[in-house]
């Protein structure tokens, strides 16, 4: 996690280069929290950080970590919104997928 909260792309390519990591290891679900690295990156607007994963997971399966629960009931797309990650909100939103399951929703409990 300690590369995504940085923020590090850098750091990341080296984790998966040297570590031999895939993208899945990358997005793995912390057994105490159920938390991905997406969610750290969500909180401390890392966008490049975001942009890396983004290109390595299939547009579908990166939504649906986005969208993913931990224990306290909360997704990392509700954490880079109450965090205030500009830059990652904006980047999310240009996702029409994203947008798309927003549109016309008035309770995000319907997502």
């Amino acid at each position: 996690f300690t590369a995504g909260v940085n923020g590090d792309v850098g750091e990341l390519c080296k984790l998966m280069v040297i570590s031999n990591k895939s993208a899945a290891d990358l997005t793995f679900n912390d057994p105490d929290t159920s938390n991905t690295i997406l969610a750290r990156i969500c909180t401390k607007n890392r966008h490049k950080a975001l942009t890396f994963l983004q290109s390595l997971l299939p547009e579908d399966e990166f939504i649906q970590h986005l969208f993913h629960r931990n224990k306290g009931d909360q997704r990392p797309i509700e954490y880079c919104i109450r965090y205030g990650a500009v830059a990652v909100v904006k980047k999310l939103f240009d996702i029409k997928a994203i947008r798309d399951k927003f549109e016309g929703k008035d309770n995000y409990d319907n997502l």
